[in-house]
């Protein structure tokens, strides 16, 4: 059967017919974006990158378009940079061909030019849209109804721009697997680098807060965290959400004098904002943090909890304000952290440290680096690392050891904070029995010395402990230690006295 002579000349004319496009709108608009006069918001609810007609020049629209969304300006440097770094440079035409763009006369309003790029691109794509239309018309494959319905959707969502919607950044095949640049780490043997926060859990009083107070203090003077981990130097946003200005201050002040630094050592590179009144959850949360980071390396925020008030922290949803840090980080660079509660330790728990970080496992999960803190009153502070998203290795668990520190003779007067590695599980076990051991012969002894000539057994009344188990492997350990001894009593009951007791019968 011999076909239509009009259709197939329909079918076969996007093989020779050159597609509507307008380079010189496309040239325009380009131009007066690389000129450094921030004119974007002009075309942006406008333009996509997928609108340009060439190929090179939605290349240098993508990295403009990208450029404003990390925060960075915009210039002939830094998208050539960018460009660059993502192998695109020689394929848009090199830096010359960005040169050429500006050559081209300023542009008062880049209005009717972002419109003439939208309107080719329709063109285009009605086009394209009908030809396909056509030739499936013609092969019978679908029926006409569908075919026809189709159709009457695809030119809609072409020619009503509000059907289109934001346009999500997307990264194309040379743009995946472009050389990625290097991880600019920030204490790169605790994972911390920016993107996604890094968590620091810990229960009430475990230190998390001093600790953090110290890596601050560190990374502004340039020097090693808690004497063990190498960071990089830069500056430091302290965000304080429920300690106070006062306390924050105080050991502030503390921790520098115990490293021996002065404020000049400090000086633009540690600044602290006390109950500041916009939250992580506020309306426009992520534009206001984005302004505040401009210029900061590290951004910390304490604790996460109150910096969330609306949150419900068991919800998944919880995960929210965690995910608007990551992306406050992308366009600005910081490396953002935040300290959060945990649940009370429970011993042996299943599931590890991180099962006892208070709220929704979403929590985690949005975070690249956690680190769990753990103490017992009179013991260091163990810490455990639970997660490394990033370079994918935890660290060993380690000890932070806190300690008031003397300064120019004043008690007290420094606050430090030092590293070491942690002893094993059976080390600890037995250091904490120790201690308990110790406790317990205290007051044992005290009670043989209080009232002397008791039997075991009222020994154990009087302090409520077991006799069998607690008591009297204590009162052997004391008389080991030549500090008691048993002596015969009535009905040949064993009687305890102290060794230096004076006077007894």
């Amino acid at each position: 059967m011999m076909g239509d002579p009009e259709l197939d000349a329909m079918v076969a004319e996007p093989r020779a017919h050159v597609p509507p496009h307008d380079l010189d709108a496309e040239g325009a608009v380009l131009g007066s974006l690389l000129d450094g006069s921030h004119r974007l918001d002009e075309v942006l609810s406008t333009l996509r990158p997928t609108y340009f007609y060439s190929d090179a020049n939605r290349r240098i629209y993508e990295a403009i378009v990208g450029l404003d969304a990390d925060g960075t300006s915009i210039d002939l440097v830094t998208v050539a940079t960018r460009l660059r770094d993502a192998g695109r440079l020689e394929q848009v035409g090199g830096s010359p061909y960005l040169v050429q763009l500006t050559d081209a006369p300023c542009v008062v309003d880049l209005t009717p030019h972002a419109e003439r790029i939208v309107e080719t691109w329709a063109r285009r794509r009605v086009h394209e849209v009908c030809s396909i239309t056509a030739i499936e018309a013609r092969d019978g494959a679908r029926p006409m109804v569908e075919l026809v319905a189709d159709l009457s959707e695809s030119l809609t969502r072409i020619t009503k721009p509000s059907d289109r919607g934001p346009q999500l950044p997307r990264l194309d095949a040379d743009a995946i697997f472009a050389r990625l640049t290097a991880v600019p780490w920030l204490i790169r043997g605790l994972d911390i680098c920016p993107g996604a926060p890094t968590l620091i859990a810990g229960y009430g009083f475990s230190g998390k807060s001093v600790a953090m107070q110290s890596a601050a203090v560190s990374i502004a003077a340039g020097l090693t965290v808690w004497d063990c981990f190498a960071a990089r130097r830069g500056r430091v946003l302290w965000c304080d959400f429920e300690q106070g200005e006062h306390l924050t201050r105080a050991r502030f002040q503390r921790i520098a004098a115990a490293l021996m630094i002065t404020p000049d050592d400090l000086r633009g590179r540690l600044e602290l904002v006390s109950m500041p009144g916009t939250y992580l959850d506020s309306a426009g949360a992520e534009d206001f943090w984005s302004r505040e980071c401009e210029g900061v390396d590290t951004w910390i925020v304490d604790p996460f909890r109150a910096a969330a008030p609306t949150v419900e922290e068991n919800a998944s949803t919880a995960r929210v304000p965690l995910d608007m840090m990551a992306r406050v980080s992308a366009r600005t660079g910081c490396t953002p952290i935040a300290l959060h509660h945990t649940r009370k330790p429970q011993k042996d728990a299943a599931g590890g440290a991180k099962m006892v970080i208070r709220g929704s496992g979403a929590i985690f999960d949005a975070c690249a680096s956690v680190l769990c803190l753990d103490a017992e009153k009179g013991q260091a502070v163990r810490v455990s690392h639970e997660k490394a998203r990033t370079s994918g290795h935890l660290a060993e668990d380690f000890e932070l050891c806190i300690a008031d520190v003397d300064v120019d003779g004043v008690p007290g007067a420094g606050l430090s904070v030092t590293a070491s590695a942690a002893p094993s599980h059976e080390e600890r076990e037995a250091s904490l029995r120790e201690s308990r051991d110790a406790q317990l012969d205290a007051r044992v002894l005290e009670a043989v010395r209080t009232c002397p000539g008791q039997s075991g057994r009222e020994i154990a009344a009087a302090l409520h402990a077991n006799q069998t188990t607690t008591i009297a492997p204590a009162l052997l350990r004391l008389a080991r230690a030549g500090l008691v001894e048993p002596r015969p009593g009535p009905r040949r009951a064993e009687l305890w006295w102290p060794t230096s007791q004076e006077g007894e019968p």
